[in-house]
């Protein structure tokens, strides 16, 4: 099976001609066009929002075939409560993403599969909608985490050996997700059942899956937690913009998930977790220190190749130290979540950093 996403969280209410809706339906068109109508295709989105209606213009209902007036519809909530659309609807709604289908390839300088596409009649389109799993709903992070972490548990690769590292496969999962949907190239996008069975098998060969007794004494790091003083009262995403205006929105937004995630993290390995921080604060502000300079700008992968060098030099760190004390936080993913909370938690900060020094 190929599987592809979008999972969001939305501050605004979403209607079927909100940018983000259009965009991942253009998306799902190319994807569909590329895997030949496959059955093997599975579509969703996910979203905590709330449903809006569709106020659609004269223009666009003229182009669908239909009378030059103003008039509202229900397409989305429709969709999102598995309720059939009427004929007007369709040609409203389909209308509407050959317009954005139209409109972003002109951006790209070709026409991609526009030409397949513009040929389908109503039915057809309705069919593509409807083959897509619909789930708009506001609900509120602990609650969709929730059933994320549910559907891993019910997930057919995970067994007995699983049990606990739920949150590091989602987490896995979605980095994946959001890594791939960055690709121009529709096959490039998907995850697929051999792509989540590899996942989940990795994941246990894992350093941090490995539990072992052993009488190492717990790192005393923690016991010097307060003496770091907090400098910096702004938050990662505010420090990232400050030195790479640029930087992607989906981006920060995915720094900001792994972030919160970290967060849970933190109360899983408690104390443990403290000394790692204070470990990690020293390698974080000797490596900026080591490259300040003032008044840089950066693009987005030099900002991301910083927080990747912080991650991998602090895992070193911790490497070498859980040599001489225990330690069983160790993989690379909740290093990384640590020095992020580093940067939202006021501690360290981009400003002064020279990426190529």
């Amino acid at each position: 099976m190929l599987a592809g996403e979008e999972n969001k969280q939305y501050t605004k209410p979403l209607s079927f001609n909100s940018p983000a809706i259009k965009n991942t339906v253009v998306a799902f068109l190319d994807l569909v066009v590329a895997f030949q109508e496959s059955d093997e295709l599975k579509l969703g989105v996910y979203a905590s929002a709330s449903l809006a209606g569709e106020r659609v213009s004269a223009e666009a209902r003229v182009k669908a075939g239909l009378s030059d007036e103003i008039k509202s519809y229900q397409i989305l909530k429709k969709l999102s409560s598995k309720s059939s659309l009427d004929n007007e609807e369709i040609l409203v709604a389909r209308q509407l993403v050959l317009d954005e289908y139209q409109k972003q390839y002109a951006e790209r300088s070709g026409l991609g599969f526009y030409g397949v596409v513009s040929q389908w009649d109503a039915e057809k389109f309705f069919k593509f909608l409807e083959s897509i799993e619909w789930s708009v709903h506001v609900e509120d992070n602990f609650t969709l985490e929730q059933k994320a972490l549910e559907l891993v548990k019910t997930c057919r690769f995970f067994n007995h050996r699983h049990e606990g590292l739920e949150k590091f496969i989602l987490t896995r999962l979605l980095d994946e997700l959001e890594k791939r949907s960055h690709s121009t190239s529709p096959a490039n996008r998907l995850v697929s059942t051999a792509d989540l069975q590899l996942m989940f098998m990795e994941i246990l060969t894992e350093e941090r899956l490995v539990t072992m007794v052993d009488d190492k004494q717990p790192d005393p790091a923690a016991d010097n937690w307060e003496g770091i003083t907090v400098s910096d009262f702004r938050n990662l995403t505010e420090k990232i913009l400050s030195i790479s205006p640029n930087y992607p929105q989906k981006s920060l937004q995915r720094l900001a998930r792994r972030c919160s995630l970290a967060r849970t993290e933190a109360g899983v390995f408690d104390r443990q977790y403290v000394s790692l921080r204070r470990r990690i604060y020293d390698v974080c502000e000797q490596y900026l220190e080591d490259r300040a300079k003032p008044g840089q700008t950066m693009n987005g992968e030099e900002v991301d190749a910083i927080i990747n060098d912080l991650a991998k030099e602090s895992h070193e760190c911790i490497q070498t130290l859980s040599q001489s004390y225990k330690y069983n936080i160790k993989d690379r993913e909740t290093i990384k979540g640590a020095v992020l909370t580093l940067f939202d938690e006021c501690f360290i900060a981009f400003d002064d950093y020279d990426a190529k020094k």
